[in-house]
């Protein structure tokens, strides 16, 4: 059984077509919003690939949306980063049940 102070949980790296279904945006957007600073840029894997670390994506979105509270900011960007950790977290945790059994 580890201990929990040793139970690390493993970054999450998508696609940037996995990105934007997750946000409902084009692909396109993502490597948009990339290049603008709003998301960190991708680890580049190769010439033709590329991954983001989701939770560092889902901060970033967060952050923003935070420090645009008094302009008209969407509110489907906050809601999208808040289930999709959730939904790491529950992960985790579910992760963690493997050993117990």
């Amino acid at each position: 059984m580890k201990s929990p102070a040793a139970a690390k949980p493993t970054p999450q790296y998508v696609s940037g077509r996995d990105l934007a279904g997750l946000y409902g945006v084009s692909v396109m957007t993502i490597w948009r919003w990339s290049k603008a600073g709003r998301i960190p840029a991708p680890l580049r894997l190769g010439e033709n690939t590329s991954r983001w670390n989701l939770a560092e994506v889902e901060a970033a979105l967060m952050k923003a949306a935070q420090e645009q509270a008094g302009m008209k900011t969407p509110g489907w960007v906050a809601a999208k980063a808040a289930k999709a950790a959730q939904a790491q977290e529950e992960r985790d945790a579910n992760d963690g049940l493997g050993d117990a059994r």
